[in-house]
């Protein structure tokens, strides 16, 4: 074994053939990781029984033994091929002696000889951190000023893995994620980690009659996608159409004051809607995160908070009503005309209700459509369905009255609703020409052929299925979607059936009696 001469001012490596027995190994300074006996390592020893070690591994002297510093594979492979010497390059003893200084040569070695596990290389700059260095420090350290802001660039990128739930870590790990994902999915595990798994569920293989995301889609819209493949949003995460149960919520002792008071005076609410102040409010506190079609509030204490200030004003509108109502005392009528009168009165008042009650059913059940449409329409694989579906509706040359037929009386964020001070909810559309814009622009909008094809099918949808009671006679667009062609009759049941396949039964009861769906899922 050749021996060191050092000279004053010089720590220049020495390269010389030393014991494998005398090699050291310190734990937590090999940023790829504990090197397993697998395949890949047995044929490295091979080759090394065959042709020797052609690259020497990097160590440190420490007295009569040596620490091993770069070339663990290497080293491992050694000991498998029954090699009793293995050429090295020997730092002085005073050389690399913090614990940076090694994880850097470790880190430099492997990323010249391999290419690292990423999951890993984020690990050996986070511990790289945890010794005192900055990401500048670490980009400076593996390369020089030169090229610094990318590679610090590329370190960020990669703590950015260390943010992700442990099961995605490891698919990162195991190259199943792209780190093209990595930002986007670290975005939607901050707000929860359920919906970075439902966005990386989205590029898996898709049921038949579905077309899967890809990666650009999750790093582009990653909020969306991940919402669109959620059945059923995570806990603590709320839609902004839909209404839930106010047993949702943990209402606090004011909060629930409040609603007792409601109970006494006969107007106790079932469900809480998010409405425009209600999302002012929780925007304010950065809890809104917009999933195109929808808007999500994420956090259950904002949520709760939403709920009891919602409470808080019901019941400040019901204390008005109950001070103000005239009083219910019986009236004597003194003729049987004023009797008749009053019965007519009624009667007329009994129509007006069941009109309205007819207008806001009308009206709740386009909504929950819209909803439904974009959140399960607007993406579809395309196959003979569809296309039949296409070629026998000329959505370009109908884009007007389609939109004016559905999309404008049904689509999420086309439609707003005004909370009247008599409690009251006024629902405003858009006129048929800003609807054509809008269905245009909804169009243009699409990515991928699945797009453009599920979108032009959500606009024929919402025109079919749409209930134009829901606006005064006088504003109805009173158009009959045309199915034309070889396929009309055929694309007509195509539509039936995709629409069933892609909303599940119970979500619009409304929706499943147009469908023919029975009670027990059978048609009816």
């Amino acid at each position: 074994m050749a021996s060191t001469t050092e000279t004053p001012g010089h720590t220049q490596p020495e390269l010389a053939s030393i014991p494998i027995s005398d090699i050291a190994i310190e734990d937590g300074f090999n940023p790829r990781g504990e090197v397993l006996e697998n395949d890949e390592l047995r044929a490295l020893a091979e080759t090394i029984r065959n042709h020797g070690c052609l690259l020497p591994i990097r160590v440190r002297r420490e007295g009569n033994r040596f620490v091993l510093v770069a070339g663990k594979r290497r080293y491992r492979a050694a000991q498998i091929a029954g090699l009793s010497e293995i050429p090295a390059s020997i730092l002085a003893a005073h050389a690399g002696e913090e614990p940076a200084e090694r994880l850097t040569e470790a880190l430099i070695e492997n990323e010249l000889r391999s290419q690292i596990d990423p999951v890993h290389r984020a690990l050996a700059y986070q511990t790289l951190l945890e010794q005192g260095l900055t990401i500048r420090g670490i980009a400076e350290r593996l390369g020089g000023t030169t090229g610094r802001r990318g590679r610090e660039q590329r370190i960020k990128e990669h703590l950015e893995i260390l943010d992700l739930p442990e099961q995605l870590q490891v698919r990162v790990g195991e190259g199943e994620i792209p780190m093209l994902a990595v930002k986007a999915l670290r975005q939607l595990a901050e707000i929860h980690p359920d919906l970075a798994s439902a966005a990386v569920k989205a590029v898996e293989p898709a049921e038949e009659y579905e077309e899967p995301y890809c990666w650009a889609d999750v790093a582009a819209a990653p909020i969306q996608t991940a919402v669109n493949c959620c059945e059923q949003l995570p806990a603590g995460i709320y839609s902004t159409r839909e209404s839930y149960p106010l047993e949702s919520f943990n209402l606090s002792e004011q909060a629930s004051a409040d609603l007792a008071v409601l109970a006494e005076h006969g107007h106790a609410p079932e469900l809480m809607g998010f409405t425009g102040p209600l999302v002012d409010r929780a925007a304010a506190l950065g809890a809104v995160h917009d999933a195109g079609w929808c808007q999500i509030i994420a956090g259950q204490d904002v949520a709760d908070a939403l709920a009891a200030d919602w409470l808080a004003e019901a019941r400040k509108k019901s204390d008005e009503h109950a001070a103000t109502a005239p009083s219910r005392n019986g009236v004597e009528h003194g003729t049987d005309a004023a009797e008749a009168a009053e019965q007519l009165r009624q009667q007329a008042a009994a129509e007006r209700a069941h009109q309205c009650e007819q207008h806001d059913d009308a009206v709740a059940y386009n909504l929950r459509l819209g909803v439904l449409a974009f959140k399960h329409l607007a993406r579809v694989k395309v196959d003979e369905r569809v296309l039949r579906i296409l070629t026998a509706v000329d959505v370009g040359r109908s884009l007007r009255v389609l939109a004016a037929r559905g999309a404008r009386l049904t689509a999420p964020g086309w439609v707003t609703q005004t909370e009247q001070k008599n409690g009251r909810t006024t629902t405003s559309y858009l006129e048929a020409h800003d609807a054509q814009q809008r269905a245009f622009e909804f169009l243009a909008g699409a990515k991928s052929v699945g797009e453009i094809a599920g979108r032009a099918l959500t606009l024929i949808a919402l025109a079919v299925h749409a209930d134009e009671e829901a606006v005064a006679a006088s504003n109805r667009s009173y158009y009959g979607v045309s199915f034309r062609g070889p396929f009309a009759e055929q694309a007509k049941n195509d539509l039936m059936e995709l629409i069933a396949e892609r909303i599940a039964e119970g979500e619009l009861p409304a929706l499943d009696e147009r469908l023919g769906r029975g009670p027990n899922g059978q048609d009816a």
